[in-house]
């Protein structure tokens, strides 16, 4: 098996973490993209929502009757009927998202790869205000575009080579030089908690 087959072998399979309310399994796939609604019991399929093939690492989590889910392309924030799988509304954070959301007291908080951590108001389904970690506003690389999305081309551009592999380790120092919040929020005390490439933990209230 060559290094490029590494590479593709490794960008399949199921990377988040299930949620089992109310005799549902509920979970995502970096393959395809899909979130998936099983019985707990029997593990027939009850719904899959198809995010079109971008990557789902993050672990879903249910609240009042939605599923809420981030994508890593092209970054997107999305609330889904828990029954019925049908997508209720969806918030773009123009930034590949790894980060499970956490929900407390009618707010979701999530981080994303630009070093921003976002609150949603499930009430409003808008976004509620944001923070963002240092490096991700100086953005020392210079690989986020005008608009705040990535600069996929001076991200991976060992990827215009084909050498797929070899992107990797260069691609992902890149990106975490924007302070990238890849770690799951923690609540507690009306404080979030949560960790950065750039080392820190941080509390923000």
């Amino acid at each position: 098996m060559t290094g490029d087959d590494n590479f593709a072998h490794n960008q399949v399979g199921i990377q988040s973490s299930p949620s089992v309310i109310d005799g549902v399994v509920y979970f995502a796939s970096r393959h395809g993209g899909n979130v998936y609604a099983l019985d707990a019991k029997t593990g027939k399929e009850i719904w899959h929502f198809d995010n079109q093939g971008s990557w789902i690492s993050t672990s879903p989590v249910v609240y009042d009757g939605l599923v809420y889910v981030g994508s890593s392309d092209p970054g997107i924030f999305r609330a889904l009927n828990a029954k019925t799988g049908e997508l209720k509304y969806k918030l773009d954070a123009k930034m590949f998202i790894f980060s499970s959301p956490a929900v407390a007291s009618g707010m979701a908080y999530f981080g994303a790869f630009n070093g921003k951590l976002y609150a949603v108001d499930l009430k409003s389904h808008q976004f509620a205000w944001e923070f963002q970690t240092a490096a991700g506003k100086k953005d020392p690389l210079g690989i986020t575009l005008p608009d705040g999305r990535p600069d996929e081309p001076a991200i991976f551009r060992e990827l215009a080579h084909g050498r797929m592999f070899d992107a990797m380790y260069p691609s992902a120092e890149r990106i975490f030089s924007l302070a990238s919040i890849v770690s799951s929020p923690a609540i507690d005390g009306g404080v979030i908690y949560f960790g950065s490439t750039d080392g820190n933990v941080y509390a923000i209230e």
